[in-house]
């Protein structure tokens, strides 16, 4: 039972909770990186700066509440693939799902997704536990 508080929090809340919060991390971060790249004309390179606060705020304002390790990681992940979904939005070069489908096959996205959702989710984990143990004492 302590392993799947641990992996998804308490009963139902990863349904109930956790799957808005990561629709919610990949639309703001499409939107987010759609605005970013229509804004900037200048070019350059463009790294998701977007996605990785949404993914680790997300993951760490869950984490401070439910404390639910494989949430966290999927807000992380969920934040990448929206940065990319908002990336390939401006180019209009292919649908929603297909990028989508393309960024299921890049480990390397998901990989930094789920790193940025594992520190956010340690973070607001510690944040909560200091907050409950505050709580007891008064």
């Amino acid at each position: 039972m302590a392993l799947q508080r641990l992996l998804v929090g308490p009963d139902r809340t990863a349904l109930r909770r956790g799957v808005p919060a990561v629709v919610l991390a990949g639309v703001l971060t499409a939107a987010s990186t759609a605005v970013v790249l229509t804004s900037n004309s200048g070019g350059g390179v463009y790294f998701p700066l977007d996605a990785v606060a949404v993914g680790v705020g997300g993951a760490a304002l869950y984490a401070a509440r439910y404390r639910a390790l494989a949430v966290c990681l999927a807000v992380g992940v969920a934040a990448f693939a929206g940065s990319y979904v908002g990336f390939h939005a401006v180019a209009g070069d292919e649908a929603v799902l297909g990028v989508l489908a393309r960024f299921a096959r890049d480990a390397e996205g998901a990989a930094l997704g789920a790193l940025a959702g594992g520190v956010g989710g340690a973070a607001g984990s510690a944040v909560g536990r200091a907050l409950a143990v505050r709580r007891q004492r008064t």
